[in-house]
C-alpha cells in the first residue's frame, strides 16, 4: 500500500508528539520549519542517547573478562611449565588423546586440524590445535574434549582468532 508523503509526514510528526515521556528525557517537540535546532537541545540530545545505549558499558565489561581470561590461561600455562614430567604417565596419556584425536567419531567429522600438538607432564596436559576456520575449531574442539572423558579429569578450552585469521585451540586438561 502506498501512502502520499503528506500523510506520512504526519504521521511521523504525530508519533513525535504523542511519544510517552521517558524519565529525565524531554519528548521531542513536533515542528514543520526547517530551522536547526540550537547547540544545547544537541547536547542534551547526545547525552540523553549516551546514557541510554549499554554499548560503551557493555564493550568494557567485554575487555575485563578478556583480560581475567587471558590471566586466567596464563596462570594455567605457568603451571603447566612448573610442573615435572612424569615420563611413563605422560608417554601413555599422550599417546590415548592423540588416538582420541584419530578416532572414528572425530574423523567422521572429516574436520581436521592444520597443526596438532599435544604434551603431558605429571599431573597435566597441555594440546594445541590450529584450524583455518572458526566453526570448524569450535567443533573439533567440542568432539575432541567428549572423547578425552575416560583420560581427562577436567579440561580447560580457549578458542581464539588469531590476527592471521586462523583460529588456535588450546585446551589444558588434568590427570584423572
Amino acid at each position: 500500500m502506498i501512502f502520499p508523503l503528506a500523510f506520512v509526514g504526519a504521521l511521523v510528526i504525530a508519533v513525535l508528539v504523542m511519544h510517552p515521556k521517558m524519565p529525565n528525557e524531554p519528548v521531542a517537540a513536533a515542528t514543520t520549519s526547517a530551522a536547526a535546532p540550537d547547540a544545547s537541545n544537541k547536547a542534551r540530545s547526545a547525552a540523553a542517547m549516551m546514557a541510554q545505549d549499554p554499548l560503551p558499558q557493555l564493550l568494557a565489561q567485554e575487555d575485563r573478562v578478556l583480560e581475567e581470561r587471558t590471566r586466567y590461561l596464563a596462570a594455567l600455562e605457568a603451571a603447566y611449565r612448573a610442573e615435572p614430567v612424569e615420563s611413563q604417565w605422560a608417554a601413555v596419556t599422550e599417546r590415548a588423546l592423540v588416538d582420541v584425536s584419530r578416532d572414528d567419531a572425530l574423523a567422521a567429522t572429516r574436520i581436521k586440524p592444520d597443526a596438532w600438538s599435544v604434551q603431558c607432564h605429571s599431573r597435566s596436559c597441555k594440546m594445541s590445535a590450529v584450524f583455518g576456520d572458526y566453526d570448524d575449531a569450535q567443533d573439533w574442539a567440542n568432539f575432541f574434549l567428549t572423547g578425552t572423558g575416560g583420560i581427562l579429569a577436567q579440561a580447560e578450552l580457549s578458542v581464539r582468532r588469531d590476527v592471521d585469521g586462523t583460529t588456535h585451540v588450546l585446551i589444558f586438561g588434568a590427570r584423572r
